[in-house]
This record gives structure tokens, C-alpha cells and sequence, in this order.
């Protein structure tokens, strides 16, 4: 079985591929030089992500999706919680802002059709045999 090259792969699936790096590198970076430290549950999470959507593994995109949706909804608590307390205009604000703007564009694109029909032909191809 031949693999496919990351330049064949549909734009939409590149995108999406791209986002996720791009959004879990600014994560932990912004983590580090905001607060000095970075979960190791979230560098494990982003690496395993990162594997699994990059190897095309359907599974894998789901489970990606279900963590980037959990990371959205916890940045936009943070927000909100923030406002609340009057420092809604500081720079961990804007790098959580960042950070829920990556990760939702990251799964709009895994969410896509197109990027779904990749990952469902591609693992077909994976799995299957042929009989001589």
C-alpha cells in the first residue's frame, strides 16, 4: 500500500492538519511564556491530536474534535469569567481569545465534509484487501 503525500491530500484536510499544529504549538508556547509551566495531560493530548489526525485515523479525528470542543468551551469560561472580574483586557485574555479562535477553526475544518468523506475513503482503502 502506497502512502499518500501530505501536498495530495484535499485543501480542506491540509487546512484543518495545519490549524490543529499551529493552534496546539500556540497553546503551549503561550502557556509557557504567560504562566511559566504547561500541563503535561495538555502536552500529551496535543502530541497524541496531532498524531492521530496527521496519520489519518478517523477515530483519531473524532477524539480531537471531542478535546478541541472541551478546550473551546473551557477558554470561552475562562473569558467569561474574566469579564466578571475586570481584567478581560490583559494578555492571558487575549491568548485564550486566540487560542478559542484556533481551535474552533481547527474544528470547523475536521468537521467538514469533505475532510470527513477523506478520512472515511482513506481508512476504507486501509482496511481492505485484495484477493488475488
Amino acid at each position: 500500500m502506497e502512502e499518500k503525500k501530505f501536498s495530495r491530500y484535499p485543501q480542506k484536510v491540509k487546512k484543518g492538519i495545519l490549524l490543529l499544529f499551529s493552534s496546539w504549538a500556540f497553546f503551549i508556547l503561550s502557556q509557557a511564556v504567560l504562566y511559566g509551566t504547561v500541563s503535561l495531560l495538555h502536552i500529551t493530548f496535543g502530541m497524541l491530536c496531532c498524531v492521530m489526525v496527521y496519520a489519518i485515523h478517523g477515530w483519531g479525528r473524532i477524539v480531537c474534535i471531542i478535546y478541541n470542543i472541551i478546550l473551546i468551551a473551557a477558554g470561552l469560561y475562562t473569558l467569561h469569567d474574566r469579564a466578571g472580574s475586570e481584567m478581560l483586557y490583559s494578555l492571558p485574555s487575549a491568548a485564550n481569545l486566540v487560542q478559542v479562535i484556533l481551535f474552533s477553526l481547527t474544528t470547523y475544518y475536521l468537521l467538514n465534509h469533505e475532510t470527513s468523506s477523506f478520512y472515511k475513503k482513506t481508512g476504507t482503502e486501509r482496511f481492505s484487501t485484495d484477493a488475488p
